[in-house]
């Protein structure tokens, strides 16, 4: 058997496997592969990609690629011996933080076979696995917090062994923090959008698609003062969810829960704290008064108005229920007082409320100052004492 790296089509990124004899040829790795019409032919696409691993049981070898660049790849090989099996770990590996459920996989050839593995968690039995794939989902959040060691070993059907010990640290489930989820900092208003950065839960991302908003997403939910709140989206990262439109200012508590395991923090709220929407390098999302999107190539005119795209304006003059869309009619202005400037000119607000047809999104509809020059600027609103972020609009 010889292994080579090649990187001459584009589409490949992995060694290729070749197998010696008369005739020599390539082992293909995708067998969907159309092109192949005989064993001895070269296969079209033959890399072994990142990831991927290839097992011969009739010969007992596998060979997992770890890692490649276009000059070499790193490759986890396991031959069983003579008498004894081979083991590796395939997840986790050494070094890693696990929390919540966590897969342990473990590859295990040998040249007569494998009867089973034992796994164990700082030496105590945790699992026995007597058929292949080995596989065993272990609920980390059982252990204590810190670093563990978990052992497997192999039987092969001769009674011989082989051992493998990794070292992994167990995470708690944690919050964070929870940010507004345009500006992402960290002062939110009640009925805002805001998105809480987790970790130590192991959720599927998924995105709501119902309005009303769902209440659960992925198996979790947040709660603050018993409410439960209504998810935009959700995976084991980031949760993107709606403040209660009746949160009193000040220090309040938001608790993430899922599969039993949940995570409380602390943040705090204030009347008011605008933030708007952006994408690209910190570009507003903004219309202009022709309902296009402000870019660069599409310019406001010098005093004509652009609709910024904002959360967290605070109470409004008719309430909106949490999940809910807001209705067209009639209209959920914001009660707190606001202010605008547009590349530090003072810039009249025609209207900032609630987005019919949306859920916890608003609108700030905004004349460019007529006197100001073209060019691209920062646009600000402030609510109270609380300023915005201040992400760029362009004019002509």
């Amino acid at each position: 058997m010889g292994l080579v790296v090649y990187n001459s089509d584009p589409g490949i990124n992995g060694p290729f496997i070749h197998l010696g004899g008369n005739p020599s040829y390539l082992l293909n790795m995708n067998p969907t592969d159309l092109h192949d019409t005989a064993p001895w032919q070269e296969p079209y696409l033959p890399g072994l990609s990142l990831g991927q691993t290839y097992v011969d049981y009739a010969n007992r070898f596998s060979i997992t690629t770890l890692s490649t660049t276009p000059a070499a790849a790193r490759l986890l090989i396991l031959v069983s011996g003579t008498d004894s099996p081979a083991l590796a770990f395939e997840s986790p590996t050494d070094g890693t933080t696990v929390w919540g459920t966590s897969n342990i996989s473990i590859d295990a050839l040998d040249l007569s076979s494998v009867t089973k593995v034992d796994i164990s968690l700082d030496g105590a039995p945790l699992a026995s696995l007597t058929t292949a794939p080995f596989t065993f989902a272990w609920n980390a959040a059982s252990a204590a917090l810190g670093q563990h060691v978990l052992g497997a070993t192999a039987y092969n059907t001769q009674g011989n062994t082989a051992s493998q010990q990794v070292t992994v640290t167990v995470s708690p489930q944690q919050i964070g923090g929870l940010l507004g989820g345009a500006s992402f900092l960290p002062v939110v208003a009640p009925g805002s959008i805001v998105s809480l950065f987790i970790s130590g839960f192991s959720l599927p991302t998924a995105t709501a698609t119902t309005i009303p908003l769902p209440n659960n997403l992925s198996g979790a939910s947040v709660t603050i003062a018993g409410q439960t709140l209504p998810f935009f989206y959700a995976s084991s990262t980031q949760l993107n969810v709606q403040l209660p439109w009746n949160l009193p200012a000040g220090a309040n508590s938001v608790t993430v829960s899922s599969g039993g395991l949940s995570a409380t923090a602390a943040f705090n709220v204030v009347t008011a704290a605008p933030g708007i929407f952006t994408y690209g390098s910190n570009l507003a999302v903004a219309q202009n008064q022709d309902y296009t999107l402000n870019t660069a190539s599409n310019p406001a005119e010098a005093g004509s108005y652009v609709t910024a795209y904002l959360t967290g304006i605070g109470p409004l003059d008719n309430p909106v229920g949490l999940g809910q869309a807001t209705p067209s009619q009639p209209y959920s202005q914001a009660t707190t007082a606001a202010q605008a400037t547009v590349g530090g000119m003072s810039a009249q607000i025609y209207f900032i409320g609630m987005t019919p047809g949306s859920v916890g999104l608003a609108q700030a509809d905004i004349q460019i100052p007529p006197g100001l020059a073209p060019g691209t600027y920062p646009i600000q609103i402030q609510m109270g004492s609380f300023l915005s972020n201040a992400p760029l609009i362009t004019t002509n």
